[in-house]
């Protein structure tokens, strides 16, 4: 049985910082370099950048053993676009302690939880430390005219299907409701349930209440302050579109949107690298293409009716969101967190709800 993707040695993963890894530089070392840099002429330098907000982060101290501020900016720094970056570095560099612990605790907020989650209850988004930025949460919330509804996914499974070709885009099982496409000598072996899967996650799209739909703007703020090519790709009431889905094998859809595994954009169009990450369902490989002469399994997507393929943009957002989740450290948290979020949530006995348990749940650990 093949084996899940290891990150190569030489990957941004890799060279990730975190508090276990590398060890800190020595104190008086980091005030001579942060003295250094912040006196100097251009801080425009990307290198000069670079080496101010490596010793900003290695002198970061941890409000505890858990605190995991630095391995979270850091892996979203190795593994954003360029624009995003750059922004976060940008924050890193110009602020203290307290507002790197406080960003790091956006960022899981506000996309590592909702695109690990891909719906239900989560906890509360915490404001952005952003500032003077071109788009803020109001530019958002003015194009959030109206929120998704699931009564239009079974119209938009159709409409995927038959894009598709009526078969998982990965493995080519032809969905059951097709069995008289799939050709009689695979009817055996080739015919599965498939779902409609969203890249951006449907619950980015929906809202029941004000405070949902605040919450909803304000991770769309972020994700376009660090994605800067999804704004004028998807709005958040057009997550139902089909650039924005794929039509998957039902167990390969648990496992996209759990994000073990992604599509990373390739020099070819509409050919993707298949990325897996750890815990992915390794059965799955049976079904899948099988490796090439330099270990990488491609796909490439198909067009079989006249309708968009998958956003190139949306899934090179899926797959850097997925490594940051992985390289972080934050997949296991996010899922215990979750899992606990929906036990605290419940009301106790005595009709009370324990908030400050719930608040402690988003801490950065």
């Amino acid at each position: 049985m093949a084996n899940v993707d290891a990150p190569d040695s030489d990957s941004p993963i890799s060279s990730a910082l975190s508090m276990e890894d590398h060890p800190t530089p020595e104190p008086d070392s980091v005030v001579s370099t942060l003295r250094a840099l912040s006196e100097s002429p251009d801080l425009t330098d990307p290198a000069l950048e670079a080496r101010l907000y490596h010793a900003k982060l290695s002198a970061y101290i941890p409000r505890d053993r858990k605190d995991q501020t630095v391995r979270i900016l850091q892996s979203f720094i190795d593994h954003l676009p360029p624009g995003g970056k750059r922004i976060v570095v940008k924050f890193v560099v110009s602020n203290g302690d307290d507002k790197l612990h406080e960003l790091a605790t956006h960022l899981k907020t506000a996309v590592l939880i909702p695109f690990r989650a891909r719906g239900g209850k989560t906890p509360q988004v915490t404001e952005s430390p952003f500032s003077d930025t071109d788009i803020n949460r109001d530019d958002v919330a003015s194009e959030m005219t109206e929120s998704s509804s699931r009564k239009d996914q079974q119209p938009l499974k159709w409409l995927c299907l038959k894009r598709d070709g009526y078969r998982c885009v990965v493995t080519g099982i032809w969905d059951d409701h097709a069995e008289q496409r799939c050709p009689p000598g695979q009817r055996g072996t080739h015919i599965g349930e498939t779902e409609l899967a969203h890249i951006i996650p449907f619950s980015m799209g929906k809202w029941e209440d004000a405070d949902e739909e605040k919450a909803i703007a304000q991770s769309w703020e972020t994700i376009y302050l660090l994605f800067p090519d999804v704004y004028s790709v998807l709005k958040p009431s057009d997550v139902n579109s089909a650039e924005n889905a794929l039509t998957l094998l039902s167990p390969l859809h648990r496992n996209f949107g759990n994000l073990k595994i992604a599509f990373i954009p390739t020099d070819r169009e509409n050919t993707y690298k298949i990325k897996t990450h750890s815990r992915f369902s390794s059965y799955l490989f049976q079904q899948m293409p099988p490796p090439n002469e330099d270990g990488d399994r491609l796909v490439t997507f198909n067009q079989h009716a006249n309708y968009e393929l998958p956003s190139r943009v949306l899934l090179a957002t899926h797959a850097a969101i997925a490594e940051i989740l992985h390289a972080s450290g934050q997949g296991e948290q996010i899922e215990e967190l979750l899992h606990d979020w929906d036990a605290i949530r419940c009301l106790a006995s005595d009709g009370s709800t324990d908030l400050q348990s719930l608040l402690s749940l988003v801490h950065v650990h």
